[in-house]
C-alpha cells in the first residue's frame, strides 16, 4: 500500500522535477563529470549563501546482474529487455526523487548519468520526465575505448561504437546534420550496441576537454 502511494505521488509531480541527464557513449566519463560537478556544487553551497539541494543518480545501479553478465560476454539486451529496464530505471528515479523531496521539503536538482545508447531508452525516459535537460558528453570512439579498457570493476567492456552528429545542439560549433535513417543503421535489437544519433535538443560538451573543465561547464548548467 505504501509503495502504491509513493508511485501515485510521483506520477503527479515527476514532470516538475528539475532533472539534468548526462549521457554519451560508454567510456565518455559521464559519471565522473557528474560527480565532480556535484562536488563543486557542494563546495559552492558551503562557501556562499546558496543552498541548492542536489541529488546524483547513476542508472548503472539499475542494471541487473544477468544483464551485466551478458554485457561482459558481448551479448546486448533486446528491445523488449531495454524497454523493461528503462521503465524500471524510471521507477527508481521517481522513488529516489520522492524520498529526497520528502526529506528536504522541496524537489532536488537531480543529475542523472547513463549512456542512453538507444532511442527507445531515451524515449521512455523523456516521456516520464519531459522537462529534463540533456547534456551530451561527445567523446570520440578512440578515446572512449581507451577509457573502457582502463577502468576497473565496470560491467561494460565492449566497444564504444560510434556517435552520429545529427540532432539539435546548442553548442557553438555548426555542423551539417547527417542524413541517416534509423531503420538503416539500427535494427531493433541493436546487436552491435551502436550509439544512436541524438535527434532532440541537447547541450554538447566536448569530450576532448578535461573532465574538470566539463564538470565546471555542467555546474554552470545546474546553476541556470
Amino acid at each position: 500500500q505504501n509503495m502504491t502511494m509513493v508511485v501515485a505521488l510521483s506520477a503527479e509531480i515527476s514532470p516538475l522535477f528539475p532533472l539534468i541527464c548526462v549521457f554519451g557513449r560508454p567510456g565518455a566519463g559521464k559519471s565522473t563529470v557528474a560527480n565532480k560537478a556535484l562536488d563543486k556544487l557542494r563546495e559552492l553551497n558551503g562557501r556562499e549563501e546558496t543552498n541548492i539541494c542536489a541529488l546524483g543518480l547513476d542508472l548503472d545501479v539499475c542494471v541487473p546482474q544477468w544483464m551485466r553478465d551478458n554485457f561482459a560476454k558481448g551479448i546486448y539486451p533486446t528491445l523488449a529487455e531495454r524497454q523493461r529496464f528503462a521503465t524500471e530505471a524510471c521507477d527508481y528515479v521517481e522513488q529516489q526523487l520522492q524520498f529526497k523531496t520528502n526529506e528536504e521539503g522541496s524537489p532536488p536538482t537531480t543529475v542523472v548519468s547513463f549512456s542512453f545508447v538507444n532511442n527507445d531508452l531515451r524515449d521512455i525516459f523523456r516521456q516520464r520526465f519531459p522537462q529534463t535537460r540533456w547534456v551530451l558528453i561527445d567523446t570520440n570512439e578512440e578515446a572512449a575505448n581507451v577509457r573502457i579498457q582502463r577502468r576497473e570493476g565496470h560491467f561494460y567492456k565492449g566497444s564504444a561504437a560510434y556517435i552520429d552528429k545529427s540532432g539539435n545542439s546548442d553548442d557553438s560549433e555548426t555542423q551539417e546534420p547527417s542524413i541517416i535513417s534509423r531503420d538503416e543503421t539500427h535494427d531493433e535489437d541493436n546487436l552491435e550496441w551502436q550509439f544512436a544519433p541524438v535527434e532532440f535538443e541537447h547541450v554538447r560538451l566536448d569530450g576532448e576537454f578535461s573532465q574538470e573543465e566539463n564538470a565546471q561547464k555542467l555546474l554552470e548548467i545546474i546553476l541556470k
